[in-house]
């Protein structure tokens, strides 16, 4: 016991002694970790971050300024590194954004059907999004409705302004202004907050 407490003493004596050692490591590692948490260290995040996708963990990139090659190469090696399901989803996501910028389409859906079927919301909205714009797929206003509503209530606000888009159109049988400016209005609110 005697040992013990002699160990004890020494130890916080030495942890006393380097404590602005212990205290500047600290606050690296606590802001190394927070640096971490809110931006990702994975190129295909930082090439094709999709600005619609509350889960994204980098900078949103417009789709004028996408580089299709490098973010179908980079997404397409951080698919094979990933370990965590939420990144394979994200990453299939993204690299379809690359895939649909060089009019790649078939191979865009198969990324976004993956990305769905791991349940990503992003991916709902997208695949709502093309099904509704109906360019290069057959268009469906059912479909898209039924991705918006999907997405939108698994937190992808973006759907509310897809929504609005969808019931402002007159080429769809169920068109409804007021229904119309009622998604525009929370899609307004919600971007505001």
């Amino acid at each position: 016991m005697l040992f013990y407490k002699q160990y004890i003493e020494k130890l916080w004596i030495y942890i006393f002694n380097k404590k602005n050692n212990y205290l500047i490591f600290s606050i690296i590692i606590f802001i190394f970790l927070s640096f971490n948490k809110a931006y990702s260290i994975n190129l295909c995040d930082k090439l094709a971050a999709l600005e619609a996708d509350p889960r994204k963990t980098s900078k949103p990139v417009l789709f004028e300024d996408l580089d299709a090659k490098k973010i179908i190469t980079n997404c397409t090696n951080d698919l094979e590194r990933a370990k965590n399901s939420e990144n394979i989803s994200r990453f299939y996501l993204q690299r379809a954004r690359g895939f649909l910028k060089i009019g790649s389409i078939n191979d865009a859906i198969s990324d976004l059907n993956k990305s769905y079927e791991f349940g990503y919301p992003a991916a709902a909205f997208a695949l709502a999004t093309l099904f509704y714009l109906g360019e290069d797929v057959a268009q469906d206003f059912e479909l898209a409705k039924k991705l918006y509503f999907e997405s939108y209530n698994l937190g992808v606000i973006w759907a509310a302004k897809g929504l609005f888009f969808l019931y402002s159109d007159p080429n769809y049988d169920g068109n409804n202004e007021k229904i119309a400016h009622m998604w525009e209005k929370v899609f307004s609110q919600s971007i505001i907050e």
